[in-house]
């Protein structure tokens, strides 16, 4: 099994529900980590961190060259395994 990744900061292209959209900022709240992406007509959407990550409908466009990522959920899945079980939602 071959590998890959990709950093996601400010910045960082991604595919979100099939349109481009960039990372503009990042927020630490009180409800989690938000993100603002833009798309390419200039609007302007929240999404949280979470969301992200756990949702088929991100996928990051690499900037460099090397195998890209299919979606974030594997990514936290081999997360999910590392740490034997203990990346979860929010607690209430």
């Amino acid at each position: 099994m071959s590998r890959a990744g990709a950093r996601a900061g400010v910045g960082t292209y991604l595919r979100y529900d099939g349109e481009t959209v960039e990372m503009v900022e990042m927020a630490a709240t009180m409800t989690g980590n938000e993100i603002l992406l833009k798309d390419s007509l200039g609007r302007i959407l929240y999404v949280s961190l979470k969301d992200l990550l756990f949702s088929d409908r991100a996928a990051i466009t690499p900037n460099e060259p090397g195998p890209g990522t299919a979606g974030m959920a594997p990514w936290v899945a081999r997360l999910r395994q590392r740490a034997g079980g203990r990346v979860t939602g929010r607690g209430s």
